[in-house]
Formats: structure tokens, C-alpha cells, sequence
């Protein structure tokens, strides 16, 4: 396909239906999402491999720093998830992993703990379907901007060649399921940040 897109992503990261057991017969999951719109687990290694690579790649990181992934309940079989923290093992980053959590909850969570970045993966409103990936920069929680998604997307072009399969996860895992519900918790029923006070009944 020599009339690629030089931008993969939408207004708020990327997202389609899914294929979780689709047989790609020899096209790569990049072709075969650009062909038919449906995301792979192969699909969404690649693209936090190649996240994770942009961000060493520009300094904005190096191997080892800590980056922070968590998702909404809709991958009941936990591929797309599992296939996420590949991508950004084998590239190198320790991935922190905070689990089930409204989106909001990850970026926050990221900040808490000076991580480089952070990965949510959801469709947000869409259908059960359907899924996707979202991703923040760690010094300020923003989203990528248009030139950060051509960067990306130009990344993942380069690297369709390379055999992941091939590739180790060097990068270590941490469980911060509990750690990170815990803090959202705390953080939404902080005065400063909502309209609970010491005298709300949470009782019910």
C-alpha cells in the first residue's frame, strides 16, 4: 500500500473494531487494519512497541523508566491488554500496571509517580466491539498533538519489518492495581478536587 496515511490516529488516539483470533494470513496487522479497520492484539503490540521507541528515541525517555498502562473492562480475555505491555517490555520500559480504571484515573496516576508516560487502552463511548489506545506524555498528562502523531505513525511504519515475535521482554512488569485505585479514590473524594467534604455520608 504505497498511499498510506501519514496520521493513524483520530481526534483522541485510535480505535476500531476488534479481531482478537483473526487469522492474518501473512499481512501485517498495520495492512490489516489500514484494509479493513479492524484492530489485532498484534496490532496494539505494535503500537506501544513503537510508542515506547519514539519516546527513547527523542530523549523524552530512556530504557528502564517507568510508564503506566491501564484499561477499561471490556477485554474480558485480557489479549489486546497483554499484547499493550509486550510492546512496551520489549522496547525496553518497566511497565506499571494499574489495571481497570476510568481514563482519567491513568494519567493522574502517572503524575503521582513521575512516570514518562501512560497508556490507556479503551474505546471510550464505543461500542463493546470495539477498542483502542490513548496516550499521555508524563510531564504534563496532555495527549499527543498532530506532529507527536506523525512521528508515531511514521515509527510504525518503520518498524513493520521488524519480528517481534524474535524480540525480549527486557523490560521489568509492577503490579500497581491496588496502588492506583487507591489513590484515584483518595484523590476524588479530596475536598480541593470534588464536592465531598468531611461531613459527606458515603455510607450507601
Amino acid at each position: 500500500m504505497t498511499d498510506r496515511p501519514k496520521i493513524l490516529q483520530g481526534t483522541d488516539g485510535i480505535r476500531g473494531r476488534i479481531a482478537a483470533n483473526e487469522k492474518l494470513q501473512g499481512s501485517s496487522p498495520i495492512s490489516f487494519f489500514l484494509e479493513s479497520g479492524f484492530l489485532t492484539p498484534e496490532f496494539f503490540e505494535r503500537y506501544c512497541h513503537a510508542f515506547a521507541c519514539c519516546l527513547i528515541k527523542t530523549g523524552y525517555a530512556k530504557a528502564s523508566d517507568r510508564i503506566v498502562i491501564g484499561w477499561d473492562p471490556r477485554d474480558r480475555e485480557g489479549s489486546f491488554n497483554q499484547a499493550a505491555i509486550s510492546g512496551l517490555r520489549k522496547a525496553g520500559l518497566v511497565v506499571i500496571v494499574a489495571g481497570t480504571l476510568p481514563t482519567p484515573a491513568i494519567p493522574l496516576y502517572m503524575l503521582s509517580i513521575s512516570a514518562v508516560a501512560a497508556v490507556v487502552l479503551t474505546a471510550s463511548h464505543n461500542p463493546s466491539d470495539q477498542n483502542g489506545i490513548k496516550l499521555f506524555f508524563g510531564s504534563t498528562a496532555l495527549k499527543l498533538l498532530p506532529p507527536d502523531d506523525e512521528m508515531l505513525t511514521k515509527m510504525i511504519y518503520e518498524q513493520e519489518s521488524i519480528n517481534l515475535h524474535e524480540l525480549k521482554e527486557t523490560g521489568f512488569i509492577e503490579s500497581h492495581e491496588n496502588k492506583a485505585r487507591k489513590f484515584f479514590i483518595e484523590y476524588c473524594t479530596t475536598g480541593r478536587n470534588s464536592w465531598i467534604n468531611d461531613n459527606t455520608d458515603l455510607s450507601d
